[in-house]
């Protein structure tokens, strides 16, 4: 009977904490419940103080030349009923608020293209993102950016053909270099992705490339066409390459041509035409040196013609890149222990470029080890004899 008497008395001991606890529970709810309305009932009445802003607020707005924001308050409140004497204030607002987003606009403009111009770009991007989001659309002010987004586009291109061709004279060294790890132990797993790496780098830089070379001769500017396709030579030689090359140094000198043409008064004579014709034979055929005498002899018939003195700055850079490529090829060559080619090709570009001391000490090494061999050769046939 005791134990009994106990049972009911946690029984009712339980039932008792189970109904406290909802009823704390059931409190709660209703309390927060209770906060979440009188939240929107503040949040309403705040709504309605913005549905009429005062004199002050639209003072300070315009203080921080919120123009869109103060227009669209004028619109939002001239399509309600308004008594007359509201509505002439509000027209008020609108016709100040016009007019000191004018004045703003001119002074600031100005002010947006000088930034532009300067190539200070930060700057210049948050002036224009203020005056997007604070001034009412107009076209001068879209003439404005839809300039200043050109020369920030021009700016961007710029320095991206600048990191490719950056890229395209350094990227064929360190690819080669990761080859030879490569070749020099296959087990090496780094120097194998390393090289990899590189490889599909060069593939996406000559895509780049060879689209702003597309884009510069749909432009007709081919000098910076053929300045493109060097660099894509630098990173790939191939026949296909050189074919291009060849092309467009085709339509330069014909462009070219027109220049000299249109520059001088009279026609060019039948020994200018000439010459004209065998620099052009010369340039297809790559003997640089005959093409810098023919280059040379038209350059004293016409000295300070400006066709002439870019072909010039071309050829220079021809022969330029000829010697590069000769001196990368003979180290290719040496590098594989083919040290009479890799001498052949260092000869070949000497005339080129008689002076370079880079070239010069390539070519003594190359013949001291030749020299070296020869005298084992030849040490070895008496010692058998």
């Amino acid at each position: 009977m005791l134990i009994t008497n106990r049972f009911y008395f946690k029984l009712a001991h339980i039932a008792d904490f189970y109904y406290r606890s909802k009823y704390a529970c059931c409190l709660s709810v209703k309390l927060i419940l209770s906060v979440l309305l009188l939240s929107i009932l503040c949040s309403c009445a705040w709504l309605q103080g913005l549905s009429t802003p005062k004199p002050q607020a639209i003072d300070l707005l315009l203080e921080q030349k919120n123009y869109n924001e103060v227009l669209a308050v004028v619109d939002t409140q001239l399509a309600r009923s308004l008594g007359e004497q509201e509505k002439d204030y509000w027209v008020l607002v609108r016709e100040r608020a016009s007019t000191e987003s004018a004045v703003f606009q001119q002074e600031q403009i100005p002010r947006l293209k000088r930034l532009a111009r300067r190539n200070e770009w930060q700057t210049a991007n948050i002036e224009q993102d203020f005056l997007q989001r604070h001034l009412p659309n107009n076209e001068v002010l879209d003439s404005a950016f839809a300039e200043v987004d050109l020369q920030r586009q021009q700016y961007i291109d710029g320095l991206t053909l600048g990191l490719a061709r950056l890229e395209a004279q350094h990227l064929p060294k360190t690819l080669r270099f990761y080859e030879r790890l490569h070749k020099a132990d296959a087990e090496d797993v780094v120097a194998l992705r390393r090289w990899q790496q590189e490889k599909e780098k060069r593939d996406r830089l000559m895509v780049t490339v060879k689209t702003y070379a597309a884009i510069a001769e749909a432009e007709q500017q081919y000098t910076l066409a053929l300045e493109h396709w060097r660099s894509i030579q630098r990173l790939e030689d191939s026949p296909e390459i050189l074919s291009q090359i060849k092309r467009l140094r085709s339509l330069l000198l014909e462009q070219q041509k027109q220049k000299v043409a249109r520059s001088n008064s009279s026609a060019l004579s039948k020994n200018q035409q000439q010459q004209l014709l065998d620099y052009d034979a010369a340039i297809n055929q790559q003997q640089w040196l005959n093409a810098k005498g023919i280059l040379t002899k038209m350059l004293k018939q016409r000295p300070g013609d400006k066709a002439l003195l870019d072909e010039q700055q071309q050829l220079t850079d021809s022969i330029v890149l000829e010697i590069e490529r000769a001196t990368v090829l003979g180290e290719a060559y040496y590098s594989e222990g083919n040290i009479e080619y890799a001498l052949t090709a260092w000869q070949a570009a000497l005339p080129l470029a008689p002076n370079d001391s880079h070239l010069l000490a390539n070519i003594e090494r190359a013949q001291r080890i030749l020299d070296k061999v020869k005298a084992l050769k030849e040490g070895g046939a008496n010692d058998i004899r």
